[in-house]
């Protein structure tokens, strides 16, 4: 009788680590699945990076323009940045805005506009930049208040919460190694080593 109450154990045990493992992967490569709109990078890329952020996070602000340097002088890298809300409605809404400005094909630069100009504490800021951007406030207004929108911002948090991932910024590098930058910058030539061995799947 107690061998078969191990036994039952043991497995409930092994399922419920194959749930977790199965879940926990679909969310990895759902990460990489996002509309192109949103998508920086040549389309025929070799290596993709999902970086999730938030614009609030120091780091995150420090690390990016090398980020982008080594992108474009390597070339072959395509990156998916998906920004997380930290807390309150603020943040949620300049998420939102930065997809909004992606329906009209400005997503990194309504990105990088929050990073460069932070902080960010009016959303008239927000308007007068896009107009800056040539962008259809209109459209704009309605896009960022659209449920498509607000399913973009919710599947990142549902995406960094199943994966655990605490801390920003993370970043999945190919479709194997998770790398959280422990310092408060990283350099163009650190990313291209990194690009490099992502390639070589070490």
């Amino acid at each position: 009788m107690f061998l078969r109450i191990v036994i039952v154990v043991l497995f409930l045990i092994s399922a419920y680590m194959a749930y977790g493992f199965y879940h926990a992967r679909n969310a990895f490569f759902e990460a990489y699945e996002t509309p192109l709109q949103y998508v920086i990078g040549p389309t025929d890329a070799d290596l993709k990076i999902v970086e999730f952020m938030n614009y609030g996070c120091d780091k995150c602000r420090n690390i990016h323009p090398n980020t982008m340097e080594a992108i474009q002088k390597d070339g072959k890298v395509r990156l998916i940045i998906r920004p997380v809300v930290e807390q309150g409605d603020w943040s949620e809404m300049l998420v939102q805005y930065v997809y909004a400005a992606g329906e009209q094909g400005k997503f990194l630069e309504m990105h990088e506009g929050i990073i460069e100009n932070w902080p960010i504490d009016d959303e008239l800021f927000l308007i007068k930049y896009a107009e800056n951007l040539d962008l259809d406030l209109d459209q704009l207004s309605r896009d960022v208040q659209s449920d498509e929108i607000k399913e973009l911002v919710k599947i990142n948090q549902d995406i960094f919460i199943r994966w655990q991932l605490n801390t920003v910024p993370t970043f999945f590098v190919g479709k194997a190694a998770v790398f959280r930058p422990r310092v408060e910058s990283i350099t163009t030539e650190e990313w291209l080593e990194k690009f490099k061995k992502a390639r070589a799947g070490s």
